[in-house]
């Protein structure tokens, strides 16, 4: 009877730490898949494509997601499948950023690499058309400081010296990309 009820009690006892084991990790999981960051993205951002956006009036879209401001969307549809190609112009003597996008006849086009406070100029290329577009963007946040780096290679990842900013920089020193949020 004594082996019984020690059996009895073990049992019990491990259902009971099961279920608050179970109940405790179900607490700490990271994120629900209905919450991810790039579904939140769609769920608050319908980037409507639209058939009067064309390569001679683009819908730009800079900073789409509110986490990337030296970001731009730039979406349009053409009449044929096309490859669109997107350049950004380099500041100051600095190299041009080109990228070639995959053909389709609706495109929506992430832009990387445009410089704070300035004037970026992108020239986009589809269907044998070109488009001169001007985005503006913001300065740079009064608490985004980095050290003075050099490299030789021509894009690298910093962080402020705070820990509050990814950045990429390009070979000329100069901030291309940053996130602001923490995003670790």
């Amino acid at each position: 009877m004594k082996y019984i009820a020690k059996y009895l009690f073990l049992i019990v006892f491990s259902f009971a730490a099961s279920i608050l084991i179970y109940s405790h990790f179900e607490k700490l999981q990271v994120a629900d898949k209905d919450d991810t960051l790039v579904l939140k993205e769609k769920k608050e951002n319908n980037f409507s494509v639209g058939l009067d956006y064309t390569i001679d009036n683009p819908n730009v879209i800079l900073n789409p997601y509110g986490s990337s401001p030296l970001m731009a969307l730039v979406i349009f549809n053409t009449k044929e499948v096309t490859s669109p190609v997107v350049t950004i112009e380099g500041k100051n003597g600095s190299r041009d950023l080109v990228q070639t996008f995959a053909a389709a006849k609706t495109h929506i086009l992430p832009v990387y690499g445009l410089y704070p406070d300035y004037d970026n100029v992108l020239i986009i290329e589809a269907a044998g058309k070109t488009k001169k577009v001007n985005i503006k963007t913001d300065k740079l946040p009064s608490d985004f400081y980095i050290n003075d780096q050099t490299t030789d290679s021509s894009f690298y990842f910093v962080e402020t010296t705070d820990g509050k900013y990814t950045a990429i920089r390009d070979d000329s020193g100069e901030v291309r990309f940053y996130i602001n949020g923490n995003y670790r």
